[in-house]
């Protein structure tokens, strides 16, 4: 099975912090429980089918749905693996069909020394009378799409039969839209996350298609219609999430469908394209507004006959039904290469949710030059963006429902409805640049310091000069303020160590917008404020500790700068 030199290094990565036949004499103290981190179409599957062909002992590889479980057997399959699948009989006949559809033959073995398991069957009566010897034997058990492992959860349950064996998750977002974390000092059960390449890396290097197109301009359309105000009452408490039957009345109206149906025709006919439902009644409408507008359409769900599914997906692959609607059946572990189109016709606060749906149009396919993203219900804004940017993942869970990582805030042009970073004065798709309303203080207009009232920003100005002054003026300063004689000198003393800081912070702020050099001042004073969550002269009227710490924040953004540089 050859590899590709990032898979192969993921697979190094881990038997390194196991400590098993570790090649890095320097890698850290081992681990059993490890995290590995490679984003949507990395090929995560393929990866886990390498670590278990290397791994020298009984494996079980455990999925949560029949689509995934398909996917971890076809992966063993192709690797020439002899594996036992633990679910249903009916799914793991359907299963070993694809074996023989797929690669002209099946490794499928009820006898063999590793297994695709199912999540549920794993922990059934049924699976300890035909499967306990080896289930007893386990000496690593590894889980797909594991930001779902919690302890005490049904995946964490899974973890916790195999007590003495090493483990493996894999995933493209260890994050929760409940902000649990996945390390073992957190809610999770991992000791170690290794974290593989982004989306960009391996967009940039072919290995996946990018959203853009060959002109560079963005393929991602906001298509305006439901507001993220729409939804402010619908968020679980228990999930984080949205609860989905509570946003249909905005998500399923006669409007949204059309925009659905007229945005594909408009920018993507003839395309296939897999648009995501709020539920199957949602799901249900949207593929009949398809069809009544002459566009070869299927809905499918859990609910959906296994044969009728299959053959829809055929179907879909072929190119004789061009538009597939689902209910989250596609969010994780579905592959069709040759789908370019991805409409989000239901809004999610999961950034793992949204991060899998983007990454359904990633995959390469032959003639396929870039994918478009139709978001009709705000997930992109609603996420700081398309998935690519560099994140830095920790297992230890964040609060709150937003998993994000110091992100931009997106805007959406009101021409041509492509998202941007928010600091930037004009749409850089089109050009459009609408000027921001009159505002009389700088928290008020994000850093937009052009833009601020002239009396405050003359304000702004003197305090900057004030910090800037020389001993004598400080002296007077405080003999103007009444400081008796005895305390005049510490205050000196204090303004001076301002002085200090500041031309240690005011240094690092010119070294980090030197990182942008495309950028006009404005745009970087933009970018300093939401980076920073200061303005560019406020920061610079900062006393010795506050201008520390700021300094400390850009010292820290510069050498992630430099990390995210590196290869």
């Amino acid at each position: 099975m050859q590899l590709r030199d990032y898979q192969q290094q993921l697979v190094d990565q881990v038997f390194d912090a196991w400590g098993v036949a570790a090649p890095n004499v320097l890698a850290a103290a081992p681990v059993r429980n490890v995290l590995a981190v490679a984003p949507t179409g990395a090929g995560k599957t393929v990866i886990m089918a390498a670590i278990v062909k290397r791994f020298a002992g009984v494996v079980c590889v455990c999925a949560h749905r029949k689509e995934l479980i398909g996917q971890i057997s076809l992966a063993l399959n192709k690797a020439e693996i002899r594996h036992r699948i633990i679910a249903p009989d009916e799914t793991i006949r359907e299963i070993v069909s694809y074996h023989v559809e797929e690669h002209g033959r099946s490794y499928y073995d009820g006898a063999a020394q590793v297994a695709a398991a199912s999540v549920d069957s794993v922990m059934t009566d049924k699976a300890k009378r035909q499967h306990g010897a080896f289930l007893a034997r386990v000496a690593l058990w590894a889980i797909d799409e594991a930001h779902h492992v919690l302890k005490g959860n049904k995946w964490g349950k899974v973890a916790e039969l195999f007590p003495n064996a090493y483990g493996l998750g894999v995933t493209a977002t260890p994050c929760r839209a409940d902000g649990k974390g996945l390390g073992v000092n957190a809610s999770g059960v991992f000791e170690r996350l290794i974290q593989g390449p982004t989306m960009r890396q391996l967009i940039d290097r072919g290995f996946l298609c990018d959203y853009r197109k060959p002109d560079g301009r963005i393929a991602i359309l906001c298509v305006p219609g439901v507001k993220r105000e729409d939804f402010r009452d619908a968020v679980s408490k228990a999930t984080g999430d949205f609860v989905l039957t509570k946003v249909r009345e905005f998500i399923d109206t006669p409007q949204i469908l059309g925009d659905v149906v007229s945005t594909y025709q408009k920018h993507a006919p003839g395309r296939r394209a897999i648009v995501f439902a709020c539920d199957v009644k949602h799901s249900g409408h949207l593929a009949e507004a398809f069809r009544l507008a002459g566009i070869p359409a299927e809905a499918v769900d859990a609910n959906t006959p296994s044969s009728v599914r299959r053959d829809i997906i055929k179907q879909f692959r072929a190119g004789r039904i061009l538009v597939l609607i689902n209910v989250d059946l596609f969010g994780e572990g579905f592959d069709v290469p040759a789908c370019d189109y991805v409409a989000f016709a239901r809004p999610t606060e999961s950034y793992s949710l949204y991060s899998q749906q983007f990454g359904r149009g990633a995959r390469n396919s032959e003639g396929k030059t870039h994918f478009i993203i139709a978001d009709h219900v705000g997930n992109v804004i609603r996420h700081g963006g398309p998935p690519d940017v560099p994140r830095v993942w920790t297992l230890d869970g964040e609060s709150g429902s937003r998993k994000t990582t110091g992100e931009i805030p997106q805007k959406v042009c009101v021409v041509c409805f492509g998202p941007f970073d928010a600091f930037r004065r004009k749409c850089p798709h089109c050009g459009h640049a609408e000027p921001p309303a009159d505002r009389s203080s700088p928290d008020k207009v994000a850093g937009d310091l052009e833009w601020l009232d002239p009396a405050v920003l003359s304000g702004l100005l003197a305090a900057v000069v004030d910090v800037d002054a020389n001993d004598r003026e400080f002296q007077a300063q405080a003999r103007e303020l009444r400081i008796p004689q005895i305390g005049q000198n510490n205050f000196v003393r204090a303004r001076q160590l301002d002085q200090e800081s500041q031309k240690s912070l005011r240094s690092l702020i010119a070294y980090w917008a030197g990182l942008r050099p495309d950028l006009p001042i404005p745009d970087a004073q933009k970018l300093f404020f939401y980076t920073f969550g200061v303005d560019v002269l406020t920061a610079q009227t900062l006393d010795h500790k506050k201008a520390d710490a700021l300094a400390l924040a850009v010292g820290e953004k510069i050498t992630e700068a430099f990390n995210y540089a590196t290869p």
